[in-house]
């Protein structure tokens, strides 16, 4: 028995105006979600709010959605939704585009035997009441909210500690980040992110969750869509504009190679490539011939000169100190003591995480590491910070704790300041670590009614 669950697809015909080629994101990946429930035979589908992207769809929207519950229909699979800010509407529009679908807002249903309870979204002086009366009979919620958890209490609605200790677990809607966590006092928290690109500076991965039930137990599943790739490049001297014209036509050659091996749709193989460059080059025309028509190019120029870039790097340590860099760590993955004290070390090195780097390696007891013999002393300034951690990491597998340590440093600066900012206002939880379409080994709390 199988239930699928998801939120924030924001359907609509493109998200960004300006670029009308760059389309068809969030129509692709809510037809893998019905093709993933068809090819599961789902009894359900459960959609967190968001599911459109505005409350005045146009109608090219509103015949997608038709023909997607026509679909789920034609296979008995029930589609249950709550609404979110940006679809709300009374009545709903899914309602109304197809009248088999089930609103969830304020109604306790039970699918397989699980007991859901839904929410639409709720301002804040609206959201304290509605859940201090979710029914005793509740085991998931399904909402949509900005929680103080995630965003700092400045903007957040509500907070997980309002929602009533019978609740097993929330499955809520409006961040777009996929978290999976459990908190002190036993909920399971699940933030599924949305379905597809919203901002270009989000992660690319995104998924929908699976529920089924194996001998009277339910387990959760994580299952990544295909979604449109992302690149990432950094153009701050001539020396970095040489090797950026020299080397980004044929990494975009390789990744198109790559998606159509991997079958991925054809309306979302052209990728985005965020490039961020010194304004005072004046090398965009260059940057834009060299790219062509090979990817949807998004430019970020930077006015900063190399004395002010080294100045905005010291800042940002000390930024990382200020929010908690302990904090972060415990964020990300359950380091033990020791590495996350080498973790810290490397964290706070910043341009010199190489020299730190070979000097952890050698108080371990591996004396013979040069950069040379790392295989990057001539090419580490051309290469971009993730080339060159990766190049690091691949050759750190005789050290362990440091390969342990390489997702650490494949995230970019902004999602690490982003870890910090929040985790500087929230309370201790546990991120529970899922693999692609893999079981989660600790298994829901629930079991239906005999």
């Amino acid at each position: 028995m199988t239930i699928i669950l998801f939120g924030d697809s924001h359907l609509d015909l493109h998200k960004w105006a300006d670029r009308p080629t760059l389309a068809g994101d969030s129509f692709c990946s809510f037809r893998q979600i019905v093709d993933l429930s068809i090819a599961k035979e789902a009894s359900a589908v459960i959609a967190a709010g968001d599911l459109i992207d505005i409350r005045l769809p146009g109608s090219g929207v509103v015949m997608f959605v038709r023909e997607q519950l026509q679909r789920l229909n034609k296979h008995g699979i029930q589609f249950c939704y709550i609404q979110g800010q940006h679809d709300y509407a009374d009545p709903p529009w899914l309602s109304s585009i197809d009248q088999n679908t089930i609103h969830m807002d304020k109604k306790l249903i039970e699918i397989e035997g699980i007991r859901f309870y839904g929410l639409d979204w709720r301002r804040s002086n609206e959201l304290a009441e509605d859940l201090k009366n979710i029914p005793s009979k509740t085991q998931i919620l399904v909402a949509h909210q900005v929680w103080s958890e995630f965003m700092g209490e400045g903007r957040s609605e509500g907070s997980w500690d309002q929602i009533p200790e019978h609740v097993k677990v929330l499955f809520t809607g409006d961040f777009h980040e996929t978290h999976v966590l459990k908190t002190e006092r036993g909920l399971r928290v699940i933030s599924p992110g949305s379905t597809n690109l919203r901002k270009v500076n989000e992660n690319t991965d995104k998924f929908v969750f699976i529920l089924t039930r194996k001998n009277r137990q339910w387990r959760w599943h994580k299952h990544k869509l295909q979604t449109r790739r992302k690149l990432k490049r950094t153009v701050m001297s001539a020396d970095d504009l040489r090797h950026f014209k020299a080397t980004i036509g044929g990494a975009l050659d390789k990744l198109a190679v790559e998606l159509a091996d991997e079958g991925y749709p054809e309306e979302i193989r052209k990728p985005i490539l965020y490039v961020k460059y010194d304004a005072t080059l004046d090398c965009i025309g260059d940057i834009m011939e060299a790219v062509g028509d090979k990817a949807h190019l998004f430019e970020s120029p930077q006015k900063y000169n190399k004395r002010e870039l080294e100045t905005e790097e010291l800042r940002f340590r000390d930024e990382l100190v200020r929010k908690g860099v302990d904090a972060v760590l415990e964020r990300i993955t359950n380091f033990s003591d020791d590495l996350r004290t080498l973790a810290k070390r490397l964290m706070l090195a910043g341009s010199d995480y190489v020299d730190e780097l070979l000097a952890i390696r050698r108080e371990n007891g591996i004396e013979d590491v040069t950069l040379d013999s790392l295989g990057i002393a001539s090419e580490i300034g051309a290469k971009t910070r993730q080339e060159r951690n990766t190049v690091i990491a691949e050759h750190s597998r005789r050290y362990t704790k440091l390969e342990q340590m390489k997702a650490l440093y494949l995230l970019e600066d902004e999602s690490m300041a982003g870890y910090c900012s929040r985790m500087r206002k929230t309370k201790h939880r546990k991120e529970i670590k899922f693999d692609e379409d893999e079981e989660d080994q600790d298994i829901i709390d629930i079991l239906p009614d005999e």
